[in-house]
């Protein structure tokens, strides 16, 4: 029983507490969900868009390819690929002792935190192995990482968000000490033939072209403004997830998420104010691109019984609209 409680905290911890990508089925799909120029409502609700987002440019965007951002966004997309077609790194990674901290490496590293000179519980560990660009530490530690020499260490001075579910180190300031062993970096002489393509500079371009048209929908994202009241669309957001969670825990383990929130000392309020920030930053990028589709004189059509309308399928609808107005932006992307 004991194995069995473990393992169901951490999936908590890692698909519930630092997991909210969309994982509905994939926006690509245009089976029982498209754009369409019917009148209707979205799962959101009976929404006008407008009326909540400022659309800042989303058709012509420039992405300058040799841009020191781009280049970072290029980076992380080449360890994306590797993790999400499931290649072993041990295949495609190159090891390195002499180099800089790059985005996109793996890096081994050993680190110490302390708040007002003392170590905290978790902060310490030693040869761990962590992807930068995967946003899997606070803020700041993995780009304060890029551009350190291969055996040096540094000090990071950090804050712990506002929201971290320790209330210990929520909002407070911090000091890791980090020491890099060495990094693991793809090598796109490995990896792209597991991927299908046929040489190395096929498989640039499509890269290219793909961390463009991302790099494209960030900046509209960071281009558009928020206002208004959003508490509703978040709870919609968050009940959503608790309802995914709650099928996926009692499929696998017959434990549905309230218990397995109490095996944790924690009720549905404590996780949500833990996820609130999280919450709102993806709540936030969902409706600008509904607004998107909005503007467009489109919607997120679905051929939906009001018995299926469950939080599950406003998790897929979301990932559609993504999909959709990322096509819209991607179809505009002037590449330079």
């Amino acid at each position: 029983m004991k194995k069995t409680v473990k393992l169901i905290c951490g999936i908590l911890a890692l698909s519930l507490l630092f997991s909210l990508a969309a994982c509905g089925e994939s926006g690509k799909s245009v089976a029982n969900g498209t754009a369409s120029k019917q009148d209707g409502n979205t799962l959101l609700g009976n929404v006008k868009f407008s009326d909540y987002v400022t659309l800042g440019v989303y058709k012509g965007v420039e992405v300058d390819t040799s841009s020191d951002d781009f280049m970072k966004s290029y980076k992380s997309m080449i360890a994306s690929d590797v993790t999400e077609n499931g290649l072993d790194s041990s295949e495609v990674y190159s090891e390195l002792k002499t180099s800089q901290v790059q985005q996109g490496d793996i890096a081994n590293i050993d680190y110490e935190g302390k708040k007002d000179g003392v170590a905290f519980s978790g902060g310490t560990a030693q040869a761990h192995d962590l992807t930068i660009g995967s946003h899997s530490f606070i803020d700041g530690f993995e780009d304060g990482l890029v551009g350190v020499n291969i055996g040096d260490t540094v000090d990071l001075n950090l804050k712990f968000p506002e929201s971290y579910h320790s209330a210990e180190l929520a909002g407070q300031a911090v000091v890791f000490t980090v020491k890099v062993n060495y990094v693991k970096r793809p090598d796109m002489n490995k990896i792209y033939a597991k991927l299908g393509f046929k040489s190395v500079g096929e498989y640039s371009a499509d890269l290219k072209t793909r961390t463009a048209e991302s790099f494209a929908a960030e900046t509209v994202v960071k281009n558009s403004k928020i206002s208004g009241d959003l508490s509703g669309f978040i709870n919609k957001l968050f009940n959503a997830r608790c309802e995914r969670e709650n099928n996926r825990l009692k499929s696998l383990y017959g434990i549905g998420i309230d218990d397995a929130l109490k095996k944790l000392g924690m009720t549905k309020e404590n996780y949500k104010s833990q996820m609130k920030s999280k919450l709102e930053t993806e709540i936030k990028e969902s409706l600008i691109y509904y607004a998107i589709i909005e503007k467009e004189g489109l919607k997120i059509e679905y051929d939906l019984p009001e018995s299926e309308k469950t939080g599950v399928a406003l998790l897929d609808e979301m990932s559609r609209a993504k999909y959709v107005a990322e096509e819209i932006i991607s179809e505009n992307t002037v590449i330079k």
